[in-house]
């Protein structure tokens, strides 16, 4: 978003992204700017930062990747738009640490970067996120040190939230490892499960009786 009023018919797309940010919609970002950008065309004020921020919050770095690679040289310079990218490509590398960084970076107290700052928070939130699950995934045991590194958290604050809100346990020889609390299955994924469980035991027993 410029830091002035942009003119012409991309005012349009500034009133878009300030709406959604402000309702909190930001996963219509991206899909909202699409269909704006094929209805009135972009010109030197699109919204490029949130285009491509738009894209990585709804789970699709690869149309963020996309969008950045449409967008016109004087787009892509744009340092709101610089910085957008580097969260895209840190996190389509798993680059958590890189993301927090990323989302820190001093162009989003600008002018122009304030006024993405909820999205910017929203995305590395849901970052965080991202990287608590495939913790919980990866891990039986994980360094405290890898733990914070990876939820953008310091040592204690990490320490406390993955022990007091999701009940790992801090190794008690010498504090540095935390044991990882996998999580139980969903009601949804228990009777997928059961059902697999029957079909199975079906499939066998229909061959026992075919003599297969």
């Amino acid at each position: 978003i410029s830091a002035h009023a942009p003119s012409g018919l991309n005012a349009m797309a500034a009133s878009c992204v300030e709406s959604l940010i402000l309702a909190g919609k930001f996963e219509e970002l991206g899909p909202a700017l699409d269909a704006l950008e094929l209805e009135v065309g972009v010109d030197k004020d699109w919204p490029w930062a949130a285009h491509v921020l738009g894209h990585l919050i709804s789970g699709s770095p690869e149309l963020a990747k996309i969008t950045h690679e449409r967008a016109p040289p004087c787009g892509q310079a744009k340092e709101t738009t610089k910085a957008a990218f580097e969260m895209t490509m840190r996190a389509q590398a798993r680059d958590f640490p890189g993301v927090f960084v990323a989302s820190e970076a001093e162009v989003w107290s600008s002018p122009e970067g304030a006024k993405l700052q909820l999205l910017v928070q929203h995305v590395a939130s849901s970052q965080k996120q991202r990287a608590l699950l495939l913790m919980q995934r990866a891990y039986t045991s994980v360094s405290v040190a890898t733990a914070s590194a990876n939820l953008g958290m310091s040592v204690g604050d990490a320490v406390n939230e993955l022990t007091l809100q999701h009940g790992w346990v801090l190794d008690s020889e010498d504090n540095k490892f935390l044991n990882v609390k996998t999580n139980a299955p969903t009601r949804r994924q228990h009777v997928a499960m059961e059902a697999l469980s029957r079909l199975t035991e079906h499939a066998a027993a229909m061959d026992a009786g075919s003599g297969v």
